[in-house]
C-alpha cells in the first residue's frame, strides 16, 4: 500500500510540475528531465520483464534436463548391469577355454607317448627288416655256391661218364640213371631253398608293410600333434584377445560409475542451485509486482511506437495495421523472403557444383574408357602373338609325335623279329610288352652263356685226350655207339636248353608277378591314403563350419560392444554438453541477479532522489517534511502564482535600459538543487 502511495504521490508532483504553464522556462526544463527518467525507468522494466521471462523459460528447460538427465541415468545403469551379465558370460568362456586348453595338452601327451612307442616299434621293424635282408643275401649267396657246385658236379660227372664210356666202352643206362637221380635230388634241394627264400621274402614283405603302416600312423599322430598344437596357440590368443575385451569393459564400466556418480553429483547441485534460483524468483516477483503498475503508464507509448513502426512498415500495395501481430507476421515475411533468397542462391551454388563434379566424374571416365581400350588392345595383339607361337609349337609337336610313332613301329617290328629268331614268341606273348626287351636281353645272356659253355665243353673234350679219343672214336669204338652217346648228348643239351628256357619263363613271371604285386599295393596304399585323406577334408569341414559359426558370434558380440561403446561415448557428449548448458544457466542466472541488484539500486537511488525533492521543497516552502502532499503542492502552485505576479509587476517599473532581468534568488536555488541532484543541464538566467 505504501508503494502504491508513494507512486500516486509522485504523480501528483508529476502533473504539478508539468502544468500547462509554457511561460516558466525553468519548470519546462524539470519536466523534460522527469520524463526522460521516467522513460528510462520504463525501459528497464522493459528490460528485467524481458529477462524474468528467459528466466523462467531457462528454469523450465533445466526442469526437462533434470529430468532427462535423470532417465539418462537410469539407462548408464541398465547398460551397466548388461555389460556386467556381458562380462561374466566373457568369464565363463574364458574359463571354458582354459578348460579346453588343458584337455587338449592332455591329449598332446597321449599323443607324444603314442609316437614314442610307434617309433620304438619302427626301429624294431627295421633291424628285424635288415637281420631278414642279410638272412636273404646269405640265402642268395649259398644258393648261386649250390648252383655252382651243381654245375661243377654235373661237368666233374659229364667228364666222367665220357672217359668212362671211352675207356670202358659200356653203355651208360645205369650211369643216366644216376645221374637223373642226382639231378632230382639237385632239384628237390633248389626246390626247398626256393621255398625257404618265398618264405624269407613273405616275412620281408610283411616286415615292410608293418613298417609303413608304423610310418603311416607316425605322420598321422605327428600330423594331429601339429593340428592340436595350431588349434591351442590358436585359443590361447582367443583367450588373451578375451582378457584384454575384459579388462577394456571394465575400465568401461568403471568410467561409466565415475559419469554416473559425476551425473549425480551435478543433479545435486543443481538442486540446490534450483532451490536458490526459486527464493530468487520470488524476490523478483515481488519486484515485478511493484513495476507491473508503472508498466501500465507505458502502454500508451507503446502504441504510439507501434503507430510509427506500422507507418514505416506499410506500403502502397498492403497497409499494415498497429498491432504487434501484424508487425510482426510483416517482419515475419520479409525474413522469410529475405531466407528463400539466400536458400535459392545456395541451392543454385549447390546445382552449380554437383554439375561440375559431374562434367568432372564424366571427363574421368572418359580418360579411364580410352586407358582400358589401349589396354585390351596391346593384350589381344600380345594375346595374338602367343596363339601363333602355340600353333607353330603344336605343329611341331604334331610332326615330332609322328615321327616317334613311326620309330616306335619300326622298333616293336624288330623287338618281335628278334624274338622269332631267338624262339621268345610265346614267352614275349605271356609275359607283355614291358618286360620285351628284359626277356629278350636275358634269352641273349642265356645263349652267350651256353655258347661259352660249349665252347668250354669242346675244350674239355678235345684239348686233353685228343689223340686217345680219336683212337677210340674212330677204331676202338663201334658206330652204333657213338651214334648213341651223339643223340645222349643232343637230348642232354636239349632238356638242359628247354630246363633253362623254363627257369627264364619263371624268372621273368616272378618279375611279372612282383611288379603286379607292388602296383596293386600301391593302389591299395594310395586308395587307404585317399580314404584317410577324404576323412581328414570331411572332419576339417565340420570343424570350419564350427569355427565359421563361433566367428560369427565373436563378431555379432564385437558389434554389440562397438555400439554399446558409441552409445556411451554419445551419452558421454550429452553430459557434457548438458554440463555446459548448466554452467551457461548460471553465468545466466548471476548475470540476472547482478541485473536486479543494479536495478533496485537504481530504484532506491530514485526513491532517495525524490525524498531528497520533497524535502527540500517543503523548506523551501516553510513546511515540515511530515506534511501531506495536497500541502506542499498548493503551497508551491502559491509561491509560483505570487512570484510570476511580482514578475510581471516588477516588470512594469523596470528601467527601459536594463536587458536582463535579475535573476530570483528562490528560483536560483530551486535550479541549483535540481541540478546537483540530476546533474544533466547548467545553471540558467530568465531571459526577458
Amino acid at each position: 500500500m505504501t508503494s502504491t502511495a508513494d507512486t500516486e504521490e509522485d504523480l501528483k508532483i508529476f502533473e504539478v510540475l508539468c502544468g500547462p504553464d509554457t511561460e516558466m522556462t525553468g519548470g519546462t526544463d524539470m519536466t523534460t528531465t522527469l520524463r526522460s527518467e521516467l522513460a528510462a525507468l520504463q525501459y528497464k522494466r522493459d528490460s528485467l520483464l524481458l529477462q524474468l521471462q528467459e528466466t523462467k523459460a531457462q528454469l523450465r528447460k533445466r526442469d526437462e534436463k533434470a529430468i532427462q538427465l535423470e532417465s539418462e541415468i537410469e539407462q548408464l545403469r541398465e547398460q551397466a548391469a548388461r555389460q556386467n551379465v556381458v562380462i561374466a558370460s566373457l568369464r565363463k568362456r574364458i574359463q571354458e577355454l582354459e578348460e579346453r586348453e588343458r584337455t587338449l595338452a592332455a591329449s598332446q601327451g597321449r599323443n607324444e607317448m603314442t609316437i614314442n612307442t610307434l617309433q620304438r616299434e619302427n626301429r624294431y621293424h627295421e633291424e628285424k627288416a635288415s637281420e631278414l635282408e642279410r638272412k636273404i643275401s646269405t640265402l642268395e649267396i649259398e644258393l648261386n655256391n649250390e648252383e655252382k657246385s651243381k654245375l661243377h658236379v654235373q661237368k666233374n660227372l659229364g667228364d666222367l661218364v665220357h672217359q668212362l664210356e671211352a675207356t670202358l666202352g659200356t653203355n651208360s643206362a645205369g650211369n643216366s640213371s644216376h645221374v637223373v637221380q642226382e639231378t632230382s635230388r639237385l632239384r628237390n634241394k633248389c626246390d626247398s631253398l626256393e621255398n625257404c627264400l618265398t618264405r624269407v621274402e613273405e616275412e620281408l614283405r610283411t616286415c615292410r608293410n608293418a613298417l609303413s603302416r608304423a610310418t603311416a600312423d607316425r605322420d598321422t599322430l605327428q600330423n594331429q600333434a601339429a593340428t592340436h598344437l595350431a588349434e591351442i596357440d590358436r585359443l590361447k590368443q582367443e583367450r588373451e584377445k578375451l582378457q584384454i575385451q575384459q579388462h577394456m569393459y571394465e575400465r568401461d564400466l568403471a568410467e561409466l560409475r565415475e559419469k554416473l556418480n559425476n551425473a549425480q553429483r551435478t543433479i545435486s547441485v543443481t538442486t540446490g542451485d534450483i532451490q536458490v534460483q526459486d527464493a530468487t524468483i520470488r524476490g523478483l516477483r515481488d519486484d515485478l509486482k511493484l513495476k507491473e503498475e508503472k508498466g501500465l503508464r507505458l502502454e500508451t507509448e507503446l502504441r504510439h511506437l507501434l503507430e510509427s513502426l506500422a507507418i514505416l512498415l506499410s506500403s502502397p500495395v498492403r497497409f499494415v495495421e498497429s498491432t504487434e501481430i501484424s508487425i510482426k507476421d510483416k517482419i515475419r515475411d520479409l525474413i522469410n523472403e529475405a531466407k528463400d533468397k539466400s536458400m535459392q542462391v545456395e541451392s543454385l551454388h549447390e546445382k552449380v557444383i554437383t554439375l561440375k563434379d559431374q562434367v568432372s566424374r564424366l571427363s574421368d571416365q572418359r580418360n579411364e574408357d580410352i586407358r582400358r581400350i589401349k589396354d585390351l588392345q596391346d593384350d589381344k595383339i600380345h594375346v595374338e602373338g602367343r596363339l601363333q607361337k602355340t600353333e607353330i609349337e603344336l605343329n611341331t609337336c604334331l610332326m615330332v609325335k609322328e615321327g616317334l610313332r613311326k620309330d616306335k613301329a619300326i622298333f616293336v617290328t624288330f623287338l618281335e623279329r628278334l624274338a622269332r629268331a631267338l624262339n621268345m614268341e610265346e614267352i614275349s606273348r605271356e609275359i607283355g610288352v614291358d618286360l620285351h626287351t628284359e626277356s629278350l636281353l636275358l634269352r641273349a645272356e642265356q645263349l652267350s652263356r651256353f655258347e661259352s659253355d660249349k665252347l668250354t665243353d669242346k675244350l674239355l673234350l678235345y684239348g686233353s685226350y685228343p689223340r686217345f679219343r680219336r683212337e677210340r672214336y674212330f677204331y676202338d669204338l663201334p658206330l652204333r655207339d657213338s651214334a648213341v652217346v651223339y643223340q645222349l648228348q643232343r637230348r642232354v643239351r636239349n632238356l638242359r636248353d628247354q630246363l633253362q628256357r623254363r627257369d627264364l619263363h619263371l624268372d621273368l613271371l616272378r618279375r611279372k608277378l612282383t611288379i603286379q604285386e607292388d602296383s596293386h599295393r600301391t593302389k591299395g596304399l594310395l586308395q587307404a591314403e585317399r580314404d584317410e585323406a577324404n576323412l581328414r577334408v570331411k572332419k576339417l569341414g565340420k570343424q570350419i563350419d564350427r569355427l565359421q559359426v563361433q566367428l560369427n558370434e565373436a563378431r555379432s558380440l564385437s558389434r554389440d560392444l562397438k555400439l554399446q561403446l558409441t552409445e556411451s561415448s554419445d551419452y558421454k557428449l550429452t553430459a557434457l554438453e548438458r554440463g555446459r548448458k548448466i554452467e551457461e544457466l548460471q553465468k545466466k542466472l548471476a548475470e540476472s541477479e547482478l541485473l536486479r541488484t543494479r536495478c533496485s539500486r537504481k530504484v532506491n537511488l530514485l526513491k532517495d532522489q525524490l525524498s531528497s525533492l520533497r524535502n527540500t521543497l517543503c523548506n523551501i516552502v516553510g513546511l515540515s517534511c511530515s506534511c501531506a502532499d495536497y500541502e506542499l503542492i498548493s503551497r508551491v502552485t502559491k509561491m509560483a502564482d505570487a512570484h510570476r505576479e511580482f514578475t510581471k509587476v516588477s516588470r512594469r517599473y523596470d528601467p527601459p535600459t536594463t536587458r536582463y532581468i535579475v535573476d530570483d534568488p528562490l528560483i536560483d536555488d530551486l535550479d541549483s538543487d535540481m541540478n546537483s541532484i540530476y546533474n544533466k543541464r547548467p545553471t540558467r538566467t530568465i531571459l526577458p
